[in-house]
């Protein structure tokens, strides 16, 4: 896995942003700083990502010979860390391709191609905190007093939805 180098992005006009520093609300007066926050991480995403999928009935498989359950656990949390990480590098990434002609539409006054995509990026911050919140969830109903090593832990709802995501 490399790191990308971090692109050019739109910047915000100054027009824009003399019109956001007058707003009362701090997430319109502080716009700028977020987006430059925003896009400071695409030097930590990699310009390609590879990630092993493997399908359910393969996992299954896999996992029936083996004995150790710490071995065990390893293999099925691994699979589900992948899979969870490329969730957030593919959010990433779409949610880049949307903010940077998002921007350059308001600097031209494109009002309607903005709100076409600020709208998508809405919707796509919404589906994102949704399964966020659901792997979050699922992770931390892990009961903590049982020992990886006497007991295997599962999530099937989890994997379920990573599969389909």
């Amino acid at each position: 896995m490399t790191k990308s180098t971090v692109h050019s992005f739109a910047k915000i006009s100054s027009k824009v942003l003399a019109l956001a520093a007058l707003a009362k609300n701090p997430f319109a007066r502080d716009s700028s700083k977020m987006l430059n926050y925003f896009f400071e991480l695409e030097g930590q995403i990699p310009e390609t990502y590879h990630w092993k999928f493997t399908p359910t009935a393969a996992l299954i498989d896999r996992l029936t010979a083996i004995e150790d359950h710490a071995i065990w656990n390893d293999i099925y949390w691994r699979d589900i860390a992948e899979n969870i990480q490329a969730f957030s590098i593919l959010s990433y990434k779409r949610t880049a391709a949307i903010l940077k002609p998002a921007i350059r539409a308001l600097n031209t006054d494109e009002f309607l191609a903005t709100a076409i995509l600020a709208r998508s990026a809405l919707e796509l911050a919404a589906w994102s905190l949704y399964h966020t919140t659901s792997f979050r969830g699922t992770i931390a109903a892990i009961p903590t007093h049982l020992s990886p090593d006497s007991t295997r832990f599962t999530a099937n709802g989890l994997q379920t939805q990573l599969v389909k995501v």
